[in-house]
Formats: structure tokens, sequence, C-alpha cells
């Protein structure tokens, strides 16, 4: 199989060579290289109108992780700017929601958190694919819990309760989950302890 045009490489090809959810500064900054690199490729492909639907998706998902890297340094503002280019783009709930992380206002953040929840509930919430159910139920615990929603944080927690049974290691590899609150890849254990659940 021929490799893909250096156009077409997804953020995620950044993920094997960086160790992205490392907790060491230097592969962080190496990831953040890759992911600069990788985002000047495809808007270069933007301005000049020759980017594709997914390519258009990819650069999207490569804001809100280059959000998710100024969030794991708290910069907070920056962050925010990210994951509104990832949502100007390509709108969608998990750049919704990360965007109502970064408010300091509390009403601000109730309802950045409500619209993201919408947005969950009309696509990922509805996903049978064990990864993508378990992160949008991570992230719709978040959006609850922020949102002081007490019978819908309790069925999404109960939810989330149940989706053990689909987290268990397959042979010798154990599954790991994005965690909202952490922005680290994270064993399914690990994320019910950081969501308190």
């Amino acid at each position: 199989m021929a490799a893909a045009p250096p156009e077409c490489l997804s953020a995620s090809d950044i993920w094997p060579r960086t160790r992205f959810g490392s907790k060491r500064q230097g592969t962080r900054q190496e990831a953040q290289s890759r992911l600069a690199d990788i985002i000047d490729r495809l808007e270069k492909l933007l301005r000049e109108n020759e980017i594709d639907p997914n390519q258009r998706n990819l650069l999207g998902r490569a804001y809100l992780i280059r959000g998710n890297l100024d969030y794991l340094k708290d910069v907070r503002s920056d962050a925010y700017d990210w994951y509104k280019k990832s949502f100007d783009l390509t709108p969608g709930a998990y750049s919704q929601l990360s965007m109502a992380q970064c408010k300091d206002n509390a009403a601000a953040r109730a309802k950045g958190f409500g619209d993201g929840l919408v947005l969950l509930k009309r696509g990922p919430l509805r996903k049978t694919e064990t990864y993508t159910k378990i992160t949008a139920l991570a992230w719709a615990v978040v959006a609850t819990r922020e949102m002081a929603s007490s019978a819908e944080y309790q069925d999404f927690v109960q939810q989330l309760r149940e989706a053990n049974a689909l987290a268990q290691p397959v042979g010798e590899r154990t599954p790991l989950f994005f965690c909202p609150d952490t922005k680290l890849l994270v064993t399914f254990d690990t994320l019910k302890k950081n969501l308190k659940v």
C-alpha cells in the first residue's frame, strides 16, 4: 500500500510517534511541532480551496487536539481559540464542550455545556462503537455535572457504569479512553475515578 501524501496525514499520525498523552514535556513539544506541520499543510489546502471533506474534518480534529495541548499546559485562552477554530470549521460536540470548559463565567459555562450536550445527543451518544460511546458518555457526565442537571447526570453516570462490560481488555491489550477533565487517554477505571463516578 502506498503511503498517503503528506497533506493527507491525519492529526492522529502524531500519536504513535509522540505519545501525546505522555506527561513528559519533551513528547508534548514534539507532538505540538508535528501537529503544527499537519495544520499548516491542511490550512494551505483550505486557503487554496483544494481541501476535500475528509481533510476538512481532519483539520477540525487537528485544531481540537492543538487546543488540548494548550489545555494541558493550562493556557485556557489559547486552548479556547483552537477549540473555536475547530467548531467554526467543523461544528461538533467535542469542540463545543471543550470551549465551555475554558470559560470562567458560570452561566456561560453552563450554556456552553448545555449546547454541547444537545450536540452529543444528536451524534456521539447514538453511536455503538465502544470507544466513541464511552467518550460521549464521559463528556455527558461532565456536561450534566457542570449544568447541575442531577437527573440527567445520574442517568449518564449509570450508563457509564454499565459500559464497564464493554471496556474490558482484549487479550493483552487494555483499552484506553479519552478523559475530558484531564485531556489524556486513561483506563476505564481511571476514567471513572477522574470523573468521580
